[in-house]
């Protein structure tokens, strides 16, 4: 039987997602198919036995980012069948069949899919409500209710029919690697990570346990394209990321209120899947690091980057960019982002020679799927006049992006992360005019 199938899930559209309200994205499609055959003796006298087959139970379904499934996309085919013998072998006092009811229609039912990622770093864990103990694990619980007619024959008796639902299932936890496009395996029945659900209704209730005779499973989860893409822009992103909106802007990338100054850079991120934009359904996981160096006469660089706090101090940390609001704590969507550059005094002339190096790793929260980026910003200042190069971004593995945390030194550079084109301001002085 083949058919599509109900399910409970609540009414927005799925979609690859337009970048402007909130809507439910696919980023899995899953096929599971499993056989089963089941067997059960009733102890001590053995007097009862059931055998079942469950051959095929092939289901598939998208799955959204909310860990739930599209009701428009659940296809199932199913086989099944079950005899019930109540008397001695050979001689039984009464047999029940039961098989499909092809008139009616099915029901699919199940707890979300749920993950458990375990990266390096902790900040990137996942813990989906459901999800089991084991760690990089994608877990599945599949019902499907299936109406059936069970025939009831007794020795000197007319046959007895009636109908009934029974319910198809399987439980499955297998190795999730959420770098990988496709996550799929045929699995031994002897090495099943995995329970069993299911329910016989012509099975008196307490009667046993159920003995697995054979039980095959095969999975495929193929995930869609997310891609976490950044731009560096060059226009005033301040009122976007609603960020230093009390400043009147002199620039695109220097603002002022009274005698104070802000000296920032522009960008933004976006994700896709399928290259189509969906912003609004996720929100920006953000960290960054900032360095200081000095600068000598001739403009370059005069010593290693070092700690933005006192000479010998350590190596500056990485902090949360993208972290909850200290009045309402909650987390903004983070796209939109517009770093501050170094400090500058209320006189120009007063600015100093510094250069400042800020590193920056993103992803999308909870959805490490996407990726990770790297990219940097580097912001020269000297007596009335800044200058800011932003480096294009580059895809790091996780396990980079721990290791890059253990060091003392900036990931890339000036040196080497700013090929030819990069966005470079040039040199402005604060009344916004080119300088030499």
């Amino acid at each position: 039987m083949h058919a599509p199938l109900q399910g409970i899930h609540p009414s927005k559209p799925h979609v690859a997602g337009t970048g402007n309200a909130a809507e439910l994205v696919t980023l899995w499609h899953m096929k599971l198919d499993t056989t089963q055959i089941f067997d059960i003796v009733q102890t001590p006298s053995g007097l009862a036995r059931v055998h079942t087959e469950v051959s095929p139970l092939s289901v598939e379904f998208d799955i959204d980012d909310q860990l739930m499934n599209d009701p428009a996309s659940i296809q199932v085919n199913y086989g099944y069948s079950s005899k019930y013998i109540a008397g001695p072998p050979g001689t039984p006092a009464a047999v029940t069949t039961a098989a499909p009811n092809d008139s009616s229609s099915h029901t699919y039912w199940r707890t979300n899919p749920a993950r458990k990622l375990r990266p390096c770093d902790p900040n990137l864990n996942v813990d989906d409500p459901g999800c089991g103990a084991v760690d990089n694990t994608f877990n599945l619980q599949i019902y499907v209710e299936i109406p059936i007619t069970t025939t009831l024959t007794v020795i000197n008796q007319p046959p007895v029919v009636k109908p009934f639902t029974t319910t198809l299932g399987v439980e499955l936890y297998f190795p999730y690697d959420f770098t990988a496009s496709t996550n799929s395996d045929d699995l031994a029945p002897t090495a099943l990570p995995y329970g069993v659900f299911h329910t016989m209704v012509i099975i008196p209730q307490g009667f046993g346990t159920p003995s697995v005779g054979t039980y095959k499973v095969s999975y495929n989860l193929t995930a869609k394209k997310m891609v976490l893409n950044y731009f560096p822009l060059t226009q005033d992103q301040r009122v976007a990321a609603n960020a230093y909106t009390g400043y009147k802007a002199v620039t695109n990338n220097l603002a002022k209120s009274g005698k104070q100054w802000i000296l920032h850079a522009n960008n933004k991120l976006q994700p896709t899947v399928e290259g189509e934009d969906v912003s609004s359904s996720f929100k920006a996981w953000r960290y960054v690091r900032s360095w200081l160096a000095s600068v000598g006469a001739d403009g370059n660089r005069s010593a290693d980057y070092a700690s933005t706090v006192a000479s010998g101090a350590p190596s500056p940390t990485w902090l949360n960019d993208n972290g909850p609001d200290m009045f309402t704590h909650e987390i903004i969507s983070g796209w939109i982002d517009v770093p501050g550059g170094p400090a500058l005094p209320a006189d120009p002339k007063k600015w100093p020679t510094v250069r400042q190096l800020d590193e920056f790793v993103a992803t999308v929260m909870n959805y490490p799927e996407f990726g990770l980026i790297y990219y940097n910003v580097v912001w020269d200042v000297k007596p009335n006049a800044y200058r800011i190069r932003m480096s294009p971004a580059q895809s790091i593995t996780v396990e980079q992006w721990c290791a890059m945390k253990a060091q003392d030194s900036p990931h890339a550079d000036e040196g080497n992360g700013f090929p030819t084109g990069s966005p470079d301001t040039g040199w402005i002085n604060s009344q916004g005019k080119p300088k030499s």
